[in-house]
């Protein structure tokens, strides 16, 4: 969480603050009388990125970090940035062979059909993510799209943190405005709805997991006990030692108690998860765009991915049934619908998508 501790020391300065930070993971700080009444800390404070008596300790979802978070209001939470073309005379010297590299068809031809200029608009969100259950779990999410395709473009994301301080050079800021942010929203939901969940599983898998073994241990195990309450209901029976109504009774009872108590676990069991929308981020950029011809027996359609110059990498093909990224691919017959292997092959649980990536 070094980077968090980071984007704090940066906060706490532009409002005034002197911070020194004295190792990777720790920072010493004076705050100034306003900062100090608004966060309840005396002038001299220590914060760290790790577990310290001593200091501050910052984590997502702490307290403190809700505390300077309250710093920024509205600040800091939408941007605008241009990628200067002149910037960025990059481009792939053999377009058809870099496709071929990076987009196989298990079953269908592929033929590049025409490389142009363009431009287009790329929305990077910062997600926070909250698992809850038994226990709580933060992560933060990054996820770009490109808007012009509708393709995710991860090499994008890795990218965020130059954008932001400006490192990268041939970038030019742009003042954001209401239409812009108003515009935004339909792409963030397509974000929110589709690639935030599937990045959150990935992430989170050992958690998921274990909480989807332990719920299955214990359903069995009370499915076993009832199973017994059953047995001890057909043998009195058998040996005449209460009637037919009594055990239809007893049985009907050990059923209800059953469903109540599996409903029960299932409640107790579920993990909550909210994802909050922290940051957007929409990048300008001159690309070039590739259309690709693509045939699965007597029908074709065209894919149209994006080659960005700064991260020099092609849009990232989805599978349009479960969401999977990847790079062999299957067309379905009718449609020439992309789909992973997990998809193509009648599996569409998370197992199938999770092994084609």
């Amino acid at each position: 969480m070094s980077e968090l501790l980071g984007v704090a020391c940066t906060l706490l300065s532009h409002h005034g603050a002197i911070v020194e930070r004295t190792d990777t993971t720790r920072a010493e700080v004076l705050l100034p009388p306003l900062i100090q009444t608004f966060l309840g800390l005396k002038e001299l404070v220590t914060f760290s990125s790790e577990s310290d008596e001593q200091a501050i300790s910052l984590s997502l979802g702490s307290d403190w970090i809700e505390r300077l978070e309250g710093l920024l209001g509205t600040e800091g939470r939408y941007a605008e940035v241009e990628l200067l073309a002149e910037s960025f005379p990059f481009a792939p010297k053999n377009p058809a062979e870099m496709v071929a590299k990076h987009i196989a068809f298990q079953n269908a031809s592929m033929r590049l059909a025409k490389v142009e200029d363009a431009s287009t608009l790329y929305t990077i969100a910062v997600i926070h993510a909250s698992l809850r259950s038994r226990d709580t779990r933060h992560e933060l999410l990054v996820a770009a799209r490109n808007e012009s395709t509708s393709l995710l473009h991860p090499q994008l994301s890795g990218r965020l943190q130059g954008l932001l301080d400006g490192t990268i050079p041939g970038c030019r800021w742009l003042g954001a405005s209401t239409t812009s942010v108003a515009e935004a929203r339909v792409d963030l939901e397509v974000i929110l709805k589709s690639h935030a969940p599937r990045e959150l599983r990935r992430r989170c898998e050992d958690v998921i997991l274990h909480s989807e073994a332990r719920l299955q241990r214990d359903l069995e195990r009370l499915d076993d006990y009832h199973r017994s309450l059953t047995s001890e209901v057909a043998r009195r029976f058998a040996q005449a030692r209460i009637d037919r109504s009594v055990a239809d009774a007893k049985q009907a009872a050990i059923d209800r108690d059953l469903q109540f108590k599996c409903n029960e676990l299932v409640r107790t069991s579920s993990i909550e998860i909210s994802l909050t929308l922290e940051q957007v981020i929409r990048v300008r950029a001159p690309v070039k765009r590739l259309t690709l011809d693509v045939r699965r027996r007597k029908k074709q359609r065209s894919l149209v991915l994006d080659y960005n110059p700064l991260t020099r990498h092609l849009d990232t093909l989805i599978c349009e049934q479960c969401g999977a990224a990847q790079q062999a691919w299957f067309c379905e017959d009718e449609t020439v619908r992309l789909l992973c292997r997990g998809c193509n092959s009648g599996e569409h649980n998370f197992g199938a998508a999770r092994a084609c990536n």
